[in-house]
């Protein structure tokens, strides 16, 4: 799992190409632990906001957004079937 904002800096401020290079970065480097084999979550403002991760390049090597989401709820479901969260409250 990880935050975004980790590696925010002034140079990625770049609204008029919708903060390309931000997005860049974050999936190159996802992608690539990804393909060690660990599963990847990037938690972050404007990753599901299509106008910015359209013209991204890695984006080919990820799902589309509503296979995520369902994947997202299987996910949910198996942790609160299982014990491990609590979605009333966000607990464990």
């Amino acid at each position: 799992m990880l935050e975004s904002d980790i590696l925010w800096r002034p140079e990625f401020n770049t609204p008029e190409n919708q903060y390309r290079d931000f997005f860049e970065l974050w999936l190159r480097m996802a992608k690539n632990i990804s393909q060690s084999g660990q599963p990847v979550i990037l938690f972050g403002a404007g990753f599901a906001v299509p106008s910015n991760m359209k013209p991204v390049r890695e984006r080919r090597c990820f799902l589309d957004k509503s296979t995520i989401s369902r994947w997202f709820v299987r996910m949910m479901c198996w942790l609160t079937a299982c014990g491990g969260v609590d979605l009333a409250s966000g607990t464990r």
